[in-house]
């Protein structure tokens, strides 16, 4: 079996990107990070050359949304995109999750051979940490409901506060499960 495999991350690494990230961009104490204002506004000051392109549904058959980071450019359908800026969760997370695969692969290093994209490997040991998918659903979901901010909150509380899904905010309350007693800055 070939499958893709990425820089090795684990959920606090991804968690204190995201909070890093969320910090830089002025949004550490939001609830509701305004997903598509991120991607059309504030990601491309931050990053001359990143691109973020609306497309007819046709163009992804096949995907929701794609990152490309040798080219640091997210591609989007178009449903999905009215979607996001109409708050729906799911589309909220899936561009999170595109912006994830940019942030989770950006420290590989130039002479790299995973450089500016992922690599694929026969056999690969089927680690979560290295699947560049499950560290972009890790992103998305840090990202938009950082487990600093949803300590004691209902599920209901987190959906409707962040703008995630049930499933979602359910997973970030099992991290802060997890966590207690770690200590967040």
């Amino acid at each position: 079996m070939t499958m893709f495999v990425c820089k090795p991350k684990s959920k606090r690494n991804i968690q204190d990107d995201c909070l890093l990230v969320r910090k830089a961009l002025g949004m550490q104490d939001r609830r509701r990070v305004p997903i598509v204002a991120v991607l059309e506004r504030a990601i491309p000051l931050a990053f001359e050359d990143f691109s973020f392109a609306v497309v007819p549904d046709a163009e992804l058959p096949d995907a929701e949304a794609k990152a490309n980071p040798a080219t640091q450019s997210i591609r989007v359908r178009e449903s999905v995109y009215l979607a996001a800026t109409n708050g729906n969760p799911r589309a909220r997370f899936t561009l999170a999750h595109e912006l994830g695969h940019l942030f989770t692969l950006s420290e590989i290093p130039d002479d790299d051979p995973r450089a500016g994209f992922f690599r694929r490997e026969r056999n690969a040991p089927s680690k979560a940490y290295l699947d560049p998918e499950w560290q972009a659903d890790e992103f998305a979901a840090d990202f938009l409901a950082p487990v600093p901010m949803v300590r004691g909150l209902s599920t209901a509380e987190v959906a409707e506060s962040f703008g995630v899904s049930i499933t979602v905010a359910m997973r970030q309350l099992r991290k802060v499960d997890s966590t207690l007693g770690r200590s967040f800055k």
